[in-house]
């Protein structure tokens, strides 16, 4: 029974070890953790201020669609004025036709 004390005592003894050395761990990591997580505020301040600056160039990019949108809007209603060519032929026919009749009437009054 001793020999069984004494051999668990001797086990004990071995976790102990192993349960200090575990609790120490996280005391030895801390400062590099901290280094790391200084290094990352740095990395992500200098992302941060360029996500902001490219943030400002779109929204003067936005400024100049805005421009040309209105641009458009007005070239748009002018080529909707354009008459189609169905609506060209019909003119020029008529035109045509309205020509001729006054052609005709004079050539009527003038070769009696």
């Amino acid at each position: 029974m001793e020999q069984r004390f004494a051999s668990l005592e001797r086990s004990f003894a071995k976790i102990e070890t192993k349960v200090d050395r575990i609790d120490a761990a996280p005391a030895r990591l801390e400062p590099a953790v901290r280094e790391i997580a200084v290094e990352n505020r740095k990395q992500f301040g200098d992302l941060f201020s360029r996500i902001n600056a490219v943030e400002v160039r779109l929204g003067v990019i936005d400024g100049r669609f805005v421009a040309v949108d209105g641009q458009l809007d007005g070239i748009k209603g002018r080529l909707s004025q354009i008459p189609s060519v169905w609506q060209t032929i019909a003119i020029l026919a008529t035109l045509l036709v309205g020509i001729s009749g006054l052609i005709f009437t004079t050539t009527k009054y003038i070769h009696p």
